[in-house]
C-alpha cells in the first residue's frame, strides 16, 4: 500500500532525522502537512509512538529514524487499523480492573485493540470489554 502524501512527508522527515534529535511539533506539522487535529488524534492513538517521544512543551525526541527505516514501517504505525497483534479466544479469561472476565465473542476491533463481549467469572450480566493493543517497544 502507498503512503498518503502526509505520511509520505512523516516518512521523508524521519529520514533526515537522527536518533536522539528533538523536534517540535510545529516542525511536524509543518513537514507533514498535517493539520493540528490530525497531529493530535495520532499521538492520542500512539501511532507516533515506534518513531517520536512525547516531550514536554510541544516537543518530541526522535527514537526512530534515518535510512534504515522503511515506508513500510511507517505505513504499518500509521494505519488506522492494527495487524492482529493481539491474540484472543473465545473462553479466554483474564483479570480487568473491576473484575475477571471470560471472553464469549468478538464484537470488533480498530485502531486500538479489540472489543468483546465478555461475562464475569464469579457470574452477572455480559458486558462490552475492550481490549488495547499494546505500545510498541519504543527502545530495544
Amino acid at each position: 500500500m502507498a503512503l498518503t502524501r502526509g505520511n509520505r512527508r512523516f516518512y521523508e522527515l524521519l529520514l533526515r532525522l537522527k536518533i536522539d534529535d528533538t523536534i517540535t511539533d510545529q516542525q511536524v506539522l509543518d513537514a507533514t502537512g498535517w493539520t493540528p487535529v490530525s497531529l493530535k488524534t495520532y499521538l492520542n492513538k500512539n501511532k507516533l509512538s515506534p518513531f517520536l517521544l512525547r516531550l514536554p512543551n510541544g516537543r518530541f525526541r526522535v527514537v526512530r529514524a534515518g535510512p534504515a527505516l522503511s515506508d513500510q514501517e511507517v505505513d504499518r504505525a500509521l494505519t488506522q487499523v492494527n495487524p492482529s497483534i493481539l491474540v484472543l479466544a473465545e473462553g479466554q479469561s483474564f483479570g480487568g480492573l473491576k473484575s475477571n472476565y471470560r471472553l464469549v465473542r468478538e464484537i470488533g476491533r480498530g485502531a486500538v485493540g479489540h472489543v468483546w463481549e465478555s461475562e464475569p467469572t464469579r457470574g452477572g450480566d455480559l458486558v462490552a470489554v475492550k481490549v488495547t493493543c499494546p505500545l510498541h517497544p519504543i527502545r530495544r
